[in-house]
């Protein structure tokens, strides 16, 4: 008797993909962290940070791309309802209960970055304890990015959801937050709890006698 085979479960290539962004999303922020570490060395020491200041942008750059292609895997599969459930379940708090309010704007970031190469981040310097400057990375103000060249609803409603919660904030602490968010378990749980189910393949397997 022929036996039909079917394509691999949906959910554990979900998941996977879930994880592999998260890691890069991680991976992005940690880069961040260590480059503006090295431009804070370069300032106390009156050597050139732009090298450090140079990485650490690439690193912001790099962190939005993932965590918007994280919220678009996570869309695939889950409602906004559950989504937003996840926030509280997952035990993140903070950490993603005002995500929803973020990603808008921070999708209108990344498209900035992707179709006008736009630069959106700006040094600012914060004292530590003994009175020592450090630069630190910091979204631009709204007034300070380019036009997007993008004129429909979701770009007007990203641009003020960038305008409330994004613009004029350090890059480093809501990375930070994002990334503490995500980590938790619940989201692989929920992802492999919805995903829609496999569908067969037309290969055609014959069983051996």
């Amino acid at each position: 008797m022929p036996e039909t085979s079917t394509s691999a479960p949906a959910a554990p290539e979900i998941i996977a993909t879930f994880h592999r962004a998260r890691f890069a999303m991680q991976r992005a922020r940690l880069r961040l962290k260590e480059a503006e570490r090295e431009a804070a060395v370069a300032a106390a020491v009156a050597v050139d940070m732009a090298v450090s200041l140079d990485k650490a942008w690439s690193a912001a750059v790099e962190w939005t791309f993932w965590v918007v292609a994280i919220d678009e895997i996570v869309r695939r599969v889950l409602t906004d309802e559950q989504r937003e459930d996840l926030a509280f379940e997952g035990g993140a708090g903070d950490a993603l209960a005002r995500i929803g309010d973020r990603l808008d704007g921070l999708r209108y970031l990344r498209n900035l970055h992707a179709h006008q190469l736009a630069d959106t981040l700006q040094v600012r310097a914060r004292d530590t304890a003994a009175g020592q400057p450090v630069p630190r990375l910091a979204w631009a103000p709204i007034d300070a990015l380019p036009p997007s060249d993008r004129t429909g609803k979701a770009a007007r409603e990203g641009k003020e959801a960038y305008r409330l919660h994004i613009a004029g904030q350090l890059v480093g602490p809501i990375a930070q937050r994002i990334d503490v968010g995500y980590a938790s378990g619940a989201w692989s749980a929920a992802l492999a709890r919805h995903a829609p189910a496999p569908k067969p393949v037309g290969r055609i397997a014959r069983r051996q006698d």
